[in-house]
């Protein structure tokens, strides 16, 4: 073939390619077999070119540098299609959603029933404190039955009513202070010993104070 049809043949082949570059859509993936077919287009006319590069004359090297900028064109064209990814912008939570609380933070400051009823509770009983009394387990309350039973019984809740009973029915204080010291090794100064021995005292010693 001679340089002046093989010169046309690459032309046209430059035109070609050009066409389908044209019908690439401007936004989203190029299909493959418009890929496929201007790849086959550019060998052709990089074989057509490889015929051309004996003719060493001002033209054919104008249409080599020609041919050389439009492959490269499409190349970074096809590749900044197929390789482009959009990332959405970041979004931004509303202002509104920082000043909301949880259900805890909003009750954190609250007194619950349970802390009313139990500080109306220790009210009364540290108004009653001071009354004699005639029954000691009427006398003795719900938290303190509980602390005497563990502390003091192991546990055991026979026992403690059986020595409450025991207690109620002694003449005296003495009688009942003996009886505790005669059936239980207890450390008299305890806590617990010394707030059950308040309520003896509200029984057997009236009119006095110790």
């Amino acid at each position: 073939m001679s340089y002046r049809h093989t010169y046309a043949a690459a032309l046209e082949s430059l035109h070609e390619i050009e066409e389908l570059m044209k019908g690439f859509p401007g936004e989203g993936k190029i299909p493959a077999i418009e890929i496929d077919l201007t790849l086959q287009k550019l060998r052709n006319l990089y074989e057509l070119m490889l015929m051309l590069r004996d003719k060493e004359t001002e033209s054919t090297q104008a249409v080599v540098t020609t041919i050389i900028s439009t492959t490269q064109e499409v190349e970074r064209e096809m590749t900044v299609k197929e390789v482009e990814v959009k990332v959405p912008p970041p979004v931004k939570k509303p202002e509104a959603e920082k000043s909301v609380r949880t259900i805890a933070d909003q009750f954190k400051s609250r007194t619950t029933l349970y802390e009313s009823l139990h500080q109306t509770f220790q009210g009364n009983e540290s108004v009653s404190q001071g009354k004699p009394i005639i029954d000691l387990m009427s006398a003795i309350g719900l938290n303190d039955r509980f602390t005497f039973i563990r502390e003091l019984f192991g546990n055991d809740q026979k026992v403690f009513e059986s020595t409450i009973s025991e207690l109620n029915s002694a003449t005296s204080f003495n009688d009942a202070y003996n009886y505790m010291t005669r059936q239980f090794n207890w450390d008299m100064d305890g806590e617990a010993v010394q707030l059950l021995l308040d309520i003896i005292r509200r029984k057997y010693i009236k009119g006095r104070h110790e």
